[in-house]
């Protein structure tokens, strides 16, 4: 599908000042490069920020009612991610002193010229620019030990990928289904990534993990109010984290009704109100969920509202299972051995044909983790520039996914496993007498000529 072309995202400047000639004179010299909102007050200030996505607020210190450090100390308390540049008609020591205090970025006496504010507010758009850049690349650095379970050409991840890409300028909530390790953590990730949220947070968070009575304050509360269950050092309110950015919930069958209701309401009207606080805080995040479970499924247990299931099942990804897309296995395969020969230092080239071609026979019911669990082994161990079919282990060459159903049981199963036990025998007495043949068959107490025709069967006969 084709991308639409990137519409330019005008930073959203509120302007706060009792003056209204001076309001006006700032949203003129403004308004080409910046949304502008204006107010005539605090009280005004805070209900639009409640509302409203801004990213700089040009805020008068002296106003009647509500003066500018009473809602300087409000944004900083519920708008943690709004620069704030103070306004004064005098430029008075204690003022500057006390607003740098609450948080303001930059401090301005109403005598100024247009070209300072262009420039102040400019110098602060690239700031907020570059400390996005700065969390995304953190985020990215983190990310890059992570399983690469998305690599491939086939029809399946194909068709994964063209649904990607159609979200990209999407807010729907995603709910994205699969066995494990088959990769929907990255793929949760890489949607953020080529979304319009890609430089606020991705904030993952498993409920499994998490005790059920503490759910609610790690994802509503405050490092005031843990419960005892939880460590000090806890990430709380993990909703108001992901302001603007992604939230990404694996386990969502782990929520109470209650706690179900306030994620819904959460999403809908992109506010929370913190555990112990009565004031709502907006919060815009994109909401993300994955499950070992197909939507069905979880409506059969009856553990999810009706509601929060059509909420979060508003877009529906479901990843194959790498049995479906052996085609994709040589492309993993040499992919992870690049990166584990890198991380390892190992002087390796590639994965030999033969080797992928017998690793593109098996069923791999551990998905793309086994595969990449397998390569790394095989990097570690290998000798040789490359790796090759000899250095692959028994139980992935006796196995082949022929022999066997995707949800059956193998055909002539015993047969098998009692030659992948016996192979494994005589390859490990192989290398206990450095490859001699007679040494070999004297370990094992059979006659020579047997084993000749067992290393034959088994691919052993090494030159």
């Amino acid at each position: 599908m084709k991308k639409k072309a990137d519409k330019k995202i005008k930073p959203t400047i509120l302007i706060v000042d009792d003056d209204e000639g001076m309001r006006d004179t700032l949203e003129s010299i403004l308004r080409d490069d910046y949304d502008v909102l204006k107010a005539g007050d605090g009280e005004e200030a805070l209900g639009i920020l409640e509302d409203k996505n801004v990213n700089i607020v040009f805020l008068d210190i002296i106003m009647p009612g509500m003066d500018g450090l009473t809602v300087l100390k409000n944004i900083g308390q519920y708008h943690k991610d709004v620069d704030v540049i103070m306004g004064s008609v005098v430029k008075k020591a204690e003022h500057i002193v006390n607003a740098m205090k609450l948080g303001a970025y930059d401090y301005l006496t109403k005598g100024f010229d247009y070209d300072e504010v262009r420039f102040k507010i400019n110098r602060l758009v690239e700031h907020q620019k570059r400390e996005r850049e700065i969390v995304s690349l953190k985020e990215r650095l983190k990310d890059r030990m992570e399983n690469e379970f998305i690599v491939g050409n086939s029809p399946l991840i194909r068709k994964v990928w063209e649904t990607v890409e159609a979200l990209s300028e999407s807010d729907l909530s995603i709910f994205i289904s699969g066995e494990p390790s088959t990769g929907k953590r990255l793929l949760a990730r890489k949607l953020h990534e080529r979304s319009d949220r890609k430089y606020y947070p991705f904030v993952p968070v498993n409920l499994h993990l998490i005790p059920k009575d503490s759910i609610d304050y790690v994802l509503f509360g405050s490092k005031d109010n843990l419960p005892l269950s939880l460590p000090k050092d806890s990430p709380a309110n993990k909703i108001e984290l992901s302001h603007r950015g992604t939230l990404f919930l694996s386990g969502i069958e782990c929520l109470s009704e209650r706690t179900q209701l306030r994620l819904l309401t959460a999403v809908e009207r992109k506010n929370i109100e913190r555990i112990g606080c009565d004031k709502p805080i907006r919060v815009d995040f994109r909401l993300i969920t994955k499950s070992d479970k197909t939507i069905d499924d979880l409506q059969k247990e009856g553990k999810l509202g009706k509601e929060l299931l059509a909420e979060i099942s508003a877009v529906k990804i479901e990843l194959p299972p790498l049995r479906e897309r052996l085609e994709d296995v040589p492309e993993l395969a040499r992919y992870f051995v690049k990166r584990y020969s890198s991380n390892l230092n190992k002087d390796f080239t590639d994965i030999t044909p033969q080797a992928l071609s017998l690793l593109s026979n098996y069923h791999w019911p551990g998905n793309v983790g086994e595969l990449e669990n397998l390569v790394q082994k095989l990097v570690i161990s290998a000798t040789g520039p490359s790796i090759e079919i000899d250095d692959i282990p028994w139980e992935y060459r006796l196995f082949d996914r022929k022999a066997l159903r995707p949800y059956g049981k193998a055909k002539g199963f015993l047969h098998i496993a009692r030659d992948a036990v016996e192979r494994d025998l005589i390859y490990k007495a192989l290398q206990r007498n450095n490859w001699s043949r007679r040494k070999t068959a004297e370990d094992l107490e059979i006659p020579y000529d047997t084993l000749k025709t067992k290393l034959r069967k088994f691919k052993l006969l090494k030159s």
